[in-house]
């Protein structure tokens, strides 16, 4: 048995900086992935073809990025941090440059420009043309500052052979079901740990722990161009983004689908990126590369961060989207400062947000949670424990027709869907700890957003 304090499952973008930060705190780790041998044809990955674009000013209203001004200081020096370990160039900071379509547009930007917590981000020079080769048909374009491109491809390539270096990654389709636990610890095929932290990106939504939060899947297509004698070193930005990778490539892109079959590229999407990209450029560029991936995107936009409610041994680093080069370095270390020092988790991102408006209930053998022909039902989070569901029977005994235990959801499910009293009474086994919702507030959130509906989609497919 090889002991190490964390087990990290995944080595896309996530689980590399997690791993990174780890190592510094002087923590023994090892990862587990999937395709540790760096497959560069796994194009499926997100993080292996995102743009890796840090950009501080962002949407039609010109607003800063969520955090930026506490994140950009610990995102630069991170990525040069790794830079000088790796030996690999991944850190490039550039000028963001947009087109603005309308004078509400200028002004809005000229306004904002004003504001002292914007200065340090705005240039207020409007520009008629940053390059001859794009159209004439703009009417202008503005500079945001500051902004930065991460080469994600060659940063994850680069960890992958550190790791493999120092015997620290393996590659294995992780099985939920291997999972073991020993007191504190948690055992998984001859690794002993004191957590497992799962960074699996777009697959942890069938995470079987973890698959209650909230994920809205988003998939993503790109191209990748070869334009000759460009020479534009900027980020670009019109309805589409253009983003130098060196050599006359550039990453074009990307498309956002909330509904899709599968991660492959599509023909539509192919012509529709095509056709925006003419209308950008005067001269002629050639595909060398047309890619998909799942994005792990969040509704509210903030990352899956914190431990299981039942299985405190067990993680989640997850949910970063489409900002995961500047989310990832800040939140990877917030995250290690809350497992090795105590730093409480940012209520922003710990996943007990989605728990919050549940109300904690204890429930001793035998004791109630749901009794029969009750009208006001209930769905309760079991913590810890175990309860039966049960009928009594007309000579006054009680037949047991099925059991729940910790880590899955309780509800009289038929009779609620149903609107009726609860035809089967819910009690608890041994001591039993629960979250528990008010049946009619779920459904008054599942009515408001779609992502509650999501929710309840997956605690009906639990019961």
């Amino acid at each position: 048995m090889i002991e190490v304090d964390y087990i990290i499952v995944g080595q896309g973008l996530a689980g590399s900086v997690m791993a990174y930060h780890l190592l510094s705190a002087g923590q023994k780790i090892v990862i587990i992935d999937k395709d540790a041998a760096f497959n560069e044809n796994e194009e499926s990955i997100s993080s292996r073809i995102a743009a890796g674009v840090i950009n501080p000013i962002t949407g039609k209203r010109y607003v800063k990025s969520w955090k930026i001004d506490q994140l950009l200081p610990m995102v630069r020096q991170t990525y040069l941090e790794i830079e000088a370990l790796l030996n690999v160039s991944i850190w490039h900071e550039k000028s963001f440059m947009r087109t603005i379509k309308s004078i509400e547009d200028e002004n809005q930007w000229l306004l904002k420009c004003s504001y002292d917590e914007y200065a340090h981000y705005c240039s207020d020079k409007i520009y008629p043309s940053v390059s001859e080769h794009i159209s004439d048909d703009f009417t202008a374009f503005i500079e945001i500052k500051q902004a930065a491109q991460v080469n994600m491809a060659a940063l994850i390539q680069a960890f992958n052979q550190y790791f493999k270096r120092k015997n620290l990654l393996f590659k294995d389709i992780f099985k939920y079901d291997a999972i073991e636990y020993e007191s504190s610890k948690v055992i998984y095929k001859g690794f002993k740990a004191s957590k497992i932290i799962f960074c699996e990106g777009a697959e942890g939504a069938q995470n079987p722990f973890f698959n209650w939060l909230p994920f809205n899947l988003d998939k993503g297509e790109l191209l990748v161009v070869h334009i000759p004698n460009f020479n534009f070193n900027n980020i670009f930005k019109h309805d589409i983004s253009l983003v130098p990778l060196g050599d006359d490539l550039y990453w074009v892109g990307a498309t956002n689908e909330w509904k899709f079959e599968d991660a492959l590229p599509t023909e539509a999407n192919r012509q529709k990126m095509e056709n925006e990209l003419k209308a950008i450029l005067k001269i002629p560029f050639k595909i060398v590369a047309h890619k998909a991936a799942i994005r792990p995107t969040v509704k509210d936009r903030r990352p899956f961060i914190g431990c299981h409610p039942q299985y405190p041994n067990l993680a989640i680093f997850n949910g970063l989207g489409t900002k995961g080069a500047s989310l990832a370095p800040f939140w990877s270390k917030h995250f290690v400062d809350a497992l090795l020092n105590g730093v409480e988790l940012d209520k922003e991102v710990d996943i007990a947000r989605f728990v919050a408006q549940g109300k904690v209930r204890s429930l001793d053998p035998a004791a109630s949670f749901c009794s029969l022909g009750q009208k006001n039902h209930e769905v309760a989070f079991i913590k810890t424990g175990i309860v039966r569901y049960f009928v009594t029977l007309p000579d006054g005994e009680e037949a047991s027709k099925d059991f729940s235990v910790a880590g899955s959801f309780t509800l009289s499910f038929g009779s609620a869907a149903a609107k009726l009293p609860a035809q089967v009474a819910i009690a608890a086994v041994v001591p039993t700890e629960l979250v528990v919702w008010p049946y009619e507030l779920l459904l008054d959130l599942y009515a408001s957003d779609i992502e509650w509906q999501k929710l309840g989609r997956r605690i009906a497919e639990l019961l």
